[in-house]
């Protein structure tokens, strides 16, 4: 695992060196888990979020996922496009500014199933896209 986490993100690893969270490591993993106690008062919002990605990944994700293939990932100026082939052929992909600055023209073909649809992509702002078949 921790092989093919550094071959898939080679170029964070070229940048950042050991920094990135080792997914084997048991404080990667408890920094990951949801905070319970966050559902309610200032961390609302973000719980909301939370289980509304929850809700697509297990709609939209989940029953094509099942010999789903990675395809590629490719970065210019802040904008990060990954995608992957699923189990029924159709691509999903995703768009995630990274960046401070709005990105124009930013979209991928098929349907969106998470994020604003828009003319650009607004500064951190992702988006989910599933492709048509």
């Amino acid at each position: 695992m921790r092989a093919g986490r550094r071959k898939e993100f080679s170029s964070a690893y070229e940048k950042y060196g050991d920094d990135i969270p080792d997914p084997l490591d048991r404080a990667t993993f408890e920094n990951a888990k949801v905070d319970w106690e966050m559902r309610d008062g200032a961390g609302k919002r973000r719980w909301a979020m939370v289980r509304d990605l929850l809700r697509m990944r297990k709609q939209h994700i989940a029953p094509r996922n099942v010999g789903a293939r990675f395809g590629s990932v490719k970065k210019t100026n802040g904008l990060v496009i990954a995608d992957w082939t699923m189990a029924d052929e159709r691509k999903l992909t995703l768009l995630a500014n990274l960046s401070h600055q709005t990105v124009p023209g930013a979209a991928a073909s098929g349907t969106l199933i998470w994020g604003r649809q828009a003319d650009a992509l607004a500064p951190w702002a992702i988006q989910w896209w599933i492709g048509d078949q």
